[in-house]
């Protein structure tokens, strides 16, 4: 079996579904957190299965040092425990309303200053955040229009069939 081979399909065929996802019925979902999200869970992933850090750092192409700042980073928030900083940050602006980045900054002093600085800045790029042109900007959550439905159910069919009509090879 090419192991490889197999992981470069399966990865094609979802970031497929993704972009189908993020673009159904007109809408045009953030993903700026994907790439995120995909190595935490695969960093976690492999270290159930019994994987070293070392050994998975190098599967990243990490040095073992810069593996663990950037587990450490996405792991979890020192201001709000059981979320990563950048659902803590997110959910935070949403919470709050507008909320200016020194009160922002304030409320998360516990975590890097640099750390939370560059999470809104994503955010923001990623439209899931809007940031007013202020010396102290005010960053408000956008609120996606509702996804119709129909939309999403036709998707749903089409990956099934994709997945069942077309297999990898």
């Amino acid at each position: 079996m090419d192991t490889r081979g197999l992981i470069d399909a399966i990865v094609q065929q979802t970031t497929v579904l993704v972009a189908q996802l993020a673009t159904a019925a007109g809408i045009r979902a953030p993903l700026a957190h994907v790439a995120d999200e995909v190595f935490l869970h695969l960093a976690t992933e492999l270290e159930q299965q019994g994987v070293r850090k070392k050994v998975a750092a190098d599967m990243f192409g990490l040095a073992l040092r810069s593996y663990q700042k950037k587990v450490r980073r996405l792991v979890e928030s020192k201001t709000s425990r059981d979320q990563t900083l950048w659902e803590a940050v997110l959910g935070h602006v949403g919470a709050k309303g507008p909320i200016a980045r020194s009160a922002l900054l304030h409320d998360f002093r516990a975590d890097d200053e640099a750390t939370v600085a560059a999470i809104v800045g994503d955010l923001v790029g990623s439209g899931l955040v809007t940031a007013s042109d202020d010396d102290d900007p005010v960053f408000t959550i956008v609120r996606d229009a509702a996804v119709d439905p129909s939309a999403v159910e036709v998707l749903a069919t089409k990956l099934w069939h994709t997945l069942d009509v077309e297999p990898c090879t």
